[in-house]
């Protein structure tokens, strides 16, 4: 199966801002007001479509070096379909964040997905996986060398920078799992300690699912 694996990086590619979120993407296309777009909204649309999100994120403790994965897996709709928390141990939360993104891109192959976007707050990691560019530690690309090597198994894999804030259950669920005395978990519903963020993230990609539907069908673009 051959892989397409795209780039959105950390630059709007539609109005060239930096750091911008996969929300503000979505938003840029459908709403028309990106002046130096590269790509129209009817290819942006096709980007994302039918695409699972995975979204990780790390919390890492520097002292104990006690770490916590959180893993949160969505449909195209923003809808959840799985989590996973990990708890681990690590010389630093460089090493942790890129053991976050093996064991993403290790559980959507394990789950049979075939076109993914993963999205991880771990910039200096997501610039190296998509250009090969950035210093990082020796420990992180040999991780990140693991991650390339399963990536031909996908259909699609989009690796996407995003804000903290626009991954908040993701961020409960790694602190639950560095601080959890119960080791790692994995749950087929939401647990409690994510439904107000889960809630919140999925009502704003509800509505942008809305908005490309009808860019769609009025082919406005």
């Amino acid at each position: 199966m051959n892989s397409t694996i795209s780039s959105m990086n950390s630059c709007c590619p539609f109005c060239l801002n930096v750091e911008e979120t996969l929300k503000h993407l979505c938003k840029k296309v459908f709403d028309q007001n990106c002046p130096t777009s590269t790509q129209t909204g009817s290819e942006a649309i096709a980007m994302i479509a039918n695409q699972n999100r995975v979204l990780y994120h790390v919390s890492h403790q520097v002292q104990s070096g006690n770490s916590g994965i959180g893993i949160l897996i969505r449909d195209n709709a923003g809808h959840f379909r799985a989590a996973k928390c990990i708890q681990l141990r690590t010389d630093s939360s460089e090493q942790a964040e890129g053991l976050a993104i093996l064991a993403a891109v290790e559980w959507a192959k394990d789950l049979k997905l075939s076109k993914v976007c993963f999205e991880s707050d771990a910039k200096n990691l997501i610039d190296f996986i998509n250009d090969g560019k950035g210093v990082i530690e020796w420990t992180s690309r040999n991780i990140l060398k693991d991650c390339k090597s399963i990536i031909p198994f996908f259909e699609s894999a989009v690796f996407v920078f995003t804000h903290r804030d626009s991954n908040r259950p993701a961020d409960s669920l790694a602190k639950a799992a560095r601080l959890s005395n119960n080791g790692s978990a994995s749950f087929e519903s939401p647990p409690s300690f994510i439904f107000d963020a889960l809630t919140t993230d999925e009502t704003s990609c509800v509505n942008i699912t809305a908005l490309s539907s009808d860019n769609v069908a009025t082919d406005s673009f």
